[in-house]
């Protein structure tokens, strides 16, 4: 995404104010989970199909436990891909902003909150990357503010380069003093 050119509508910039970078979360976690919802929901319609995958004697309602494994499967996958499209990461020069849910117009679809640090209150950012994590470039970036509560940033793309990203706009905003 990455688009510097245009702030996303639902951020008020100020008037100085400018996007040095914006993002997704890394698509790679969510794509896990999505396979575990795409392998329950398989696994239920092969039980609709008639198969008796989980070994149970005699006559046992399949239809039922079939179509509750594929409807959990479906529910998980739109759930994983909903809350990534919903989840959105921006560093400006005076503030970093975590987005959670979907505006249409003026009306949040899907439940909208905001979390911001200022630029110039950070104290402190550290990278925390999984195994998987290491292996795809992506990892959670933790935001400590001098005062008030910390940004924890889940599965940023590229988090060495996002923390050198809000590191050189903590340093502009104090070159700008």
């Amino acid at each position: 995404m990455n688009d510097t050119t245009h702030p996303p509508s639902w951020l008020d910039l100020n008037e100085d104010e400018k996007v040095v970078q914006q993002d997704r979360p890394s698509i790679i976690p969510y794509l896990f989970q999505c396979v575990v919802g795409i392998v329950v929901a398989l696994f239920g319609l092969l039980m609709l199909a008639g198969m008796n995958l989980l070994g149970f004697p005699g006559p046992f309602p399949r239809g039922l436990t079939g179509g509750l494994l594929v409807l959990l499967g479906v529910l998980n996958l739109g759930a994983q891909l909903l809350d990534w499209y919903s989840s959105e990461y921006v560093v400006t020069t005076d503030e970093i902003y975590e987005k959670k849910g979907i505006i249409s117009g003026r009306f949040a679809v899907y439940p909208l909150t905001y979390s911001s640090v200022q630029i110039d209150d950070i104290a402190n950012t550290s990278v925390e990357k999984g195994y998987f994590g290491q292996f795809f470039n992506y990892g959670d970036v933790s935001v400590v503010p001098s005062s008030g509560t910390y940004l924890f940033l889940n599965d940023v793309w590229d988090p060495d380069h996002f923390t050198e990203t809000i590191r050189k706009a903590a340093d502009g905003y104090s070159d700008a003093d």
